[in-house]
């Protein structure tokens, strides 16, 4: 009966459209602005998650003719990174992000998947998933977020730091 009431007095869809849309899409603009200020000057690659135009929703209708800069639409909740080669595995950065900097993410070796034995052979070749961060827009609110890339971007200067101190 209450998902009856919901569905046919068009409760869910108005929550949907004036609260759940609208919250994802601050985290997800939050996210992306933080990657692109904090991680993309490091060399990290956004390898899903960014954002694409679609012209004929009605958002699309509502910035035409403004000043305003159109939003980007983007589907799922997570978007997926890449580390640049001159850094060791994502699980590196992540036990640093950890222990130092108090901030957690999935990571390369996560996604191996047990009992394919060519899993870990694709995790580690040039661009494999070894080197991948997957970030997930819709569990925080948006300064947890940014935080949260500004900690992960310290992390990936700590162990340029170590590297650059070994190399010596």
């Amino acid at each position: 009966m209450f998902i009856h009431q919901l569905l046919s007095t068009g409760a869910l869809q108005r929550h949907i459209d004036d609260v759940l849309v609208p919250t994802y899409r601050r985290r997800y603009h939050a996210l992306m602005s933080a990657i692109h200020e904090y991680l993309v000057p490091l060399g990290v690659v956004i390898d899903v998650g960014e954002g694409y135009e679609v012209s004929s929703s009605p958002a699309m209708q509502a910035f035409k003719g403004s000043s305003r800069n159109y939003p980007k639409s983007a589907g799922g909740f997570f978007t997926y990174l890449m580390l640049p080669p001159d850094l060791p595995p994502a699980s590196k950065i992540a036990a640093v992000a950890r222990e130092r900097h108090e901030c957690k993410f999935a990571f390369g070796d996560m996604f191996r998947i047990e009992g394919d034995s060519g899993s870990a052979d694709r995790a580690r070749q040039k661009g494999g998933f070894e080197m991948g961060i997957r970030l997930c827009w819709a569990w925080h609110v948006e300064e947890e977020l940014v935080e949260g890339v500004r900690r992960i971007a310290k992390a990936i200067h700590d162990v340029r730091k170590e590297q650059t101190q070994k190399a010596q």
